[in-house]
């Protein structure tokens, strides 16, 4: 969840934890929820660090595990709010390996967004993974999270100019693509506007069969 008032059991729990921590998190949780994220930052990152070092000298508990991987969500989030891919990254990635769907959903919004070559292959990563589960295995949000998988891997192959197979990743994802042009009509302006020469349609032609291998030294 993208932030939220904190349950009984979670104020139990940060009650439990030092308390700069709890005062820090609890104005950090507060003020992310007012879409304050500049704030929420400052107040998130002081316990990122006092945490991080509970972490690296082995004195963290189960307790002050959730908090710290709920810390660098926020944290990851708030940046991406604020148009910083690279820094939500950084926060974004320490929590990637728990495969929990509202991190992974950020954490793939963050190399989408940040155009990272590593996207596509972590959205194909993570399509084979679901496919591999079993009926049991199966979180409550599946078909959610497949559907924002193939929505994504979408707009990804779209800024790789591989349009058919975008096409085909939104029907997977039970969305229609409504184009605003097409290939032809862009040909066209270009032409008109002298951004290209007629010399050049063939090549761009060449281009259009298979952009991911065509070979421009051809």
């Amino acid at each position: 969840k993208n932030g939220k008032e904190l349950t009984d059991d979670e104020q139990y729990m940060i009650a439990k934890v030092v308390p700069e921590v709890l005062w820090n998190y609890s104005w950090g949780n507060d003020v992310f929820q007012q879409k304050r994220y500049l704030d929420a930052i400052v107040y998130l990152e002081n316990v990122y660090y006092e945490l991080k070092e509970r972490l690296l000298r082995l004195e963290m508990t189960e307790d002050e595990k959730w908090i710290f991987f709920q810390t660098c969500y926020l944290i990851g989030f708030s940046y991406m709010e604020l148009n910083l891919p690279e820094k939500a990254y950084f926060y974004l990635d320490i929590i990637w390996p728990l495969e929990i769907t509202t991190y992974n959903i950020e954490y793939i919004n963050c190399l989408a967004n940040n155009k990272d070559v590593r996207a596509i292959n972590i959205i194909d990563d993570e399509l084979e993974r679901l496919e591999g589960l079993s009926e049991d295995e199966m979180p409550e949000d599946f078909e959610l999270y497949r559907n924002f998988l193939n929505r994504r891997r979408a707009y990804v192959l779209i800024d790789m100019g591989l349009l058919d197979e975008a096409e085909e990743a939104f029907k997977n994802a039970k969305v229609s693509l409504v184009t605003l042009t097409n290939y032809e009509a862009v040909l066209d302006v270009a032409l008109r506007t002298g951004y290209i020469e007629k010399e050049d349609i063939q090549t761009l032609n060449e281009w259009r069969k298979d952009p991911a291998h065509w070979d421009a030294g051809k």
